[in-house]
C-alpha cells in the first residue's frame, strides 16, 4: 500500500446508511483508501448510485428553476470511490503500515454496521488505542512515523 508518497489519507466507514457514507464520493479525489467492512460495501454501492440520480434529478429541477447548481457527485465518482474501497474481516487487527493499525468491531446498531478501534505506534514505542463508534473517520497518516497524523471526524 505505501510507495514514496509521505502522507496518505484513509477514510474509514462504520455504517452503510447514506447519513454515513453519502458524501464519500464527493470527497474521491482527495482520498487514497477507502476500508470498510464487506456489508458496508455490498451495500454502499446501490445506496451511493441511488443518491447521485437524486443529486442530478435535484439539480435539473433546480437549474429549470434558474439556479446554477452541480451535484456533488456522479455515478462516475461512485464507482471511482469503490475501486478505492478495500473491504477488512472484522475482529482482526490489520496492519496499515508499522504505525498504524486497526479492527472493525461488529456492533449492534444496524446489520454489517462496525466500530474501529485505531492502534498507533507512537515515537516512544508506546501504543495508544482509539474506539470510534458509529462515525466517518478520516485518518491522514505520515508514511515516515506517527508525529503528524491527525484524525478527523467528518460530520454526518
Amino acid at each position: 500500500m505505501w510507495s514514496n508518497k509521505s502522507l496518505f489519507c484513509i477514510s474509514f466507514t462504520s455504517l452503510k446508511s447514506l447519513d454515513h457514507i453519502g458524501n464519500l464520493p464527493a470527497i474521491v479525489d482527495n482520498v487514497d483508501k477507502f476500508i470498510m467492512g464487506y456489508e458496508n460495501k455490498e451495500l454502499s454501492e446501490p445506496l451511493l448510485i441511488d443518491g447521485a440520480y437524486i443529486l442530478q434529478r435535484n439539480c435539473r429541477q433546480m437549474s429549470n428553476q434558474g439556479y446554477k447548481v452541480e451535484p456533488l457527485y456522479t455515478e462516475s465518482d461512485v464507482y471511482r470511490m469503490l475501486s478505492k474501497t478495500s473491504t477488512y474481516e472484522e475482529d482482526v487487527i490489520h496492519e496499515l503500515n508499522e504505525y498504524v493499525s486497526f479492527r472493525l468491531l461488529p456492533n449492534n446498531h444496524i446489520v454489517g454496521a462496525t466500530s474501529i478501534e485505531l492502534f498507533f505506534k507512537m515515537p516512544s514505542g508506546v501504543t495508544k488505542k482509539y474506539i470510534i463508534v458509529e462515525i466517518q473517520v478520516v485518518l491522514i497518516i505520515n508514511n515516515h512515523s506517527v508525529k503528524k497524523l491527525k484524525l478527523y471526524q467528518m460530520p454526518i
